[in-house]
């Protein structure tokens, strides 16, 4: 039977729409649109002014063709042809807002219907993505909005906007403050306060969704939980909110959640900035990123079909953006991947290129957030999270690769598909998806590093005395044997005078016992002096070293120079440092997973990159490789707390000086520079360098980036 006989059949029956259907005339912007509304299974669509002139004639006893010549008579060029009519019909099955009495074809047409239904419903039962409804909210929000409605009203709004505008103030001033205190926000024992924090703030972020949509006349169906991947999100059904006639009504139900979290993060804030108890800042903290980052990560990004999705898709007044950015695919793909002469979809021309930016950008995004969900899946469940993701691919990818075949097997009554134009398709796409997995990891391996002297010749005080003559002055150049700092030690110089009185003494004893002929006597005193003879060069050797002499030359390095003047210093403890500006080498921070590739490239060239105004490229000579890895920050501007790459930890052991600790362990690789190049940088400049071998492929690399950053975040939860 062909496509013309079966539109033929299909004309003859007569469809009666859903007597609880409620259509209300909505404008949007240049376009009058009827709002279709779905109370039963709350659901909302609008149509145009003559697809609602077609559909409204549908009440059972006139049929499809009457139904057509009707509309024709009264739009004119605007009419439907047989084709339209019949795709507005299945489109009506398809959403359950028709039905018919027995017809063979429409029948036909139900029963694809039908299977498109159970398709949804399989859909529902994956893994990966589960919704559970819970109860239905709507009684307890309506006690609720008398409470709580004045929040959705101009003066809450005028102050929400001044406190969050002054919190913004408070968080520019104390950027650096607020950058350094998130080294704690992963640290252990913080993990279980995030995640209470995060189930609270859900909790205010739905009720406030709610509560917006109760105040403006609406009605919530509807409150459960969605999992994915085996995590909880909380949800409220507002889809009443599509029957508001003001979008900027819409936009603000959609937004309420954030709105409220942005006002906690903010009264949070304050109270981060104005306390002095420990315990109590680390909890703002945590509310403040959990309110404020977390939130507009995940529910303003309007790739993802949460408030910023409808926020976007009202702003531009496409209620429907997400369906027509696929049919924006779809075309694509029919078009360009199986050679069919399909139509480009028909929108508004001023929003055409919206639409289709907005297809192909949340096309590449749902398929990143598969593939990471997956990885994810496998990473924390392990052997259940391997089938969990093969059940999730089964329905994301296996039905429609199932109804993909069929497509292209059969075709349907409209079209039908050029086997060999796909398959040369999709073995092109193939051989190059495959050839970009398997291309080398972007940008190589790589590892920060700091710039440092080599050798570094630290100045110690030879023996404890107090400072009373310096020198020299910090950056100032010195010569070997340069006069640096001079000690006095009043103890040392009474301790010299005694020992000499001791050993005078001794020598006329010795006279006694020998004029006595105690040769015994004279022995064991001899063996004295002995002993106080080498104590007194000892001390003389000492007293010598009070001129302490530069060890080599270079440039002096320490600070606060003059402030030691006065001061008393032990034996043995630093006083300042000498480094040589012709030599000094890249220590480089290699991470675990990379050092067998640095130690295969020792002493090959290998680029580093300077981190300075205007950015610099060495040339240099990778050296050994230290076989032990420490997580010691010895290098303090690496550490992330003083603005570097390496995250790191406060240190939980009472008996550490250090304060901070990396959270993972690194292996430390050495770079060797030449004269020139060491004169040419300072110390303390960041480093990165970069190895041209990679460690695997490019979705190796996906892979492990994936599982390594949920690895690390269930080892956190772990100690916790």
């Amino acid at each position: 039977m062909n496509s013309q006989s079966s539109t033929v059949e299909i004309s003859n029956v007569a469809p009666a729409l859903r007597n609880d259907l409620t259509f209300t005339l909505q404008r949007h912007g240049e376009q009058t649109c009827y709002l279709v509304e779905d109370e039963k299974n709350s659901r909302f669509y609008r149509i145009g002014i003559p697809e609602y002139t077609f559909i409204s004639l549908l009440d059972g006893t006139t049929s499809i063709r009457e139904a057509m010549a009707h509309t024709a008579a009264l739009l004119g060029k605007d009419a439907f042809t047989e084709r339209d009519a019949a795709s507005i019909c299945k489109w009506l099955v398809d959403c359950q807002l028709a039905q018919t009495e027995a017809s063979a074809e429409f029948d036909r047409l139900l029963t694809a219907s039908e299977k498109s239904a159970s398709q949804k419903r399989i859909q529902k039962y994956n893994p990966i993505m589960v919704r559970v409804p819970l109860f239905r909210p709507d009684r307890f929000l309506a006690a609720a909005t008398r409470v709580f409605g004045w929040w959705v009203s101009w003066p809450a709004f005028f102050l929400w906007l001044a406190v969050v505008g002054f919190a913004f103030h408070q968080v520019l001033t104390h950027w650096v403050s607020i950058r350094s205190s998130s080294m704690n926000i992963m640290a252990k024992g913080n993990m279980i306060y995030l995640l209470l924090f995060w189930c609270i703030l859900k909790v205010f972020h739905e009720l406030s969704h709610g509560i917006a949509c109760k105040k403006f006349g609406g009605h919530v169906r509807e409150a459960g939980l969605l999992f994915i991947a085996m995590a909880p999100i909380p949800y409220v059904d507002v889809t009443s909110s599509w029957r508001f006639a003001s979008k900027w009504k819409r936009i603000f139900v959609s937004a309420a959640g954030m709105y409220t979290e942005l006002f906690i993060a903010a009264l949070a804030t304050l109270v981060w900035i104005h306390t002095d108890s420990p315990v109590v800042r680390q909890q703002a903290y945590n509310v403040m990123i959990t309110a404020s980052f977390v939130t507009l990560i995940f529910n303003a990004n309007p790739l993802m079909r949460f408030d910023g999705y409808y926020m976007l898709s009202d702003f531009f007044e496409l209620p429907n953006l997400y369906g027509m950015g696929q049919q924006y695919t779809k075309y694509l793909g029919r078009r360009y991947l199986m050679g069919v002469k399909a139509k480009m979809p028909a929108w508004p021309m001023k929003k055409a290129f919206i639409v289709r930016c907005y297809g192909i950008a949340a096309m590449f995004w749902r398929i990143l957030v598969c593939a990471s969900i997956f990885c994810a899946a496998a990473s924390l469940f392990k052997g259940a999270g391997i089938v969990l993701a093969l059940g999730g691919l089964l329905l994301w990818v296996g039905m429609p690769l199932y109804q993909l075949g069929k497509y292209l097997v059969q075709g349907n009554t409209m079209e039908k598909p050029s086997f060999k134009r796909f398959a040369i398709t999709a073995t092109v796409l193939t051989a190059v998806t495959i050839g970009l997995l398997m291309l080398p990891e972007p940008g190589g391996t790589r590892a920060p590093g700091i710039v440092a002297y080599e050798p570094l010749s630290v100045v110690r005080a030879p023996h404890s005395g107090f400072v009373r003559e310096i020198h020299v002055k910090p950056g100032q150049h010195v010569k070997p044997s340069d006069i640096l700092v001079v000690l006095e030690n009043k103890d040392l110089n009474a301790d010299l005078a005694q020992l000499q009185i001791e050993e005078v003494l001794s020598q006329q004893r010795s006279r006694i016992y020998l004029k006595d002929g105690d040769v015994a006597a004279d022995q064991v005193e001899t063996e004295m002096r002995q002993a106080f003879a080498t104590e007194i060069r000892e001390r003389k050797s000492q007293l010598s070293q009070s001129s302490v002499v530069a060890p080599a030359g270079g440039r002096v390095i320490t600070r606060d120079l003059d402030s030691l003047i006065g001061s008393y210093v032990q034996e043995g403890e630093e006083i300042l440092a000498i480094g040589n500006e012709s030599q000094k080498e890249i220590l480089m921070a290699v991470a675990q997973q990379d050092v067998k590739t640095f130690t295969a490239c020792s002493g090959d060239p290998v680029d580093a990159f300077l981190k300075t105004a205007g950015g610099k490229t060495l040339e240099c000579k990778l050296g050994t490789v230290d076989p032990r890895a420490s997580q010691t920050l010895d290098q303090p501007a690496l550490g992330a707390n003083n603005g570097g790459p390496l995250a790191v930890q406060p240190i939980t052991q009472a008996d550490s000086d250090a304060e901070w600790e990396l959270t993972e362990p690194r292996f430390v690789a050495k770079v060797k520079l030449t004269a020139e190049q060491s004169e040419s940088l300072r110390t303390g400049q960041l480093a990165t360098m970069r190895l041209s071998k990679a460690r695997g492929t490019l979705g190796q690399f996906f892979y492990r980036s994936v599982s390594t950053w949920i690895e690390r975040r269930l080892k956190l939860l772990k100690n916790a």
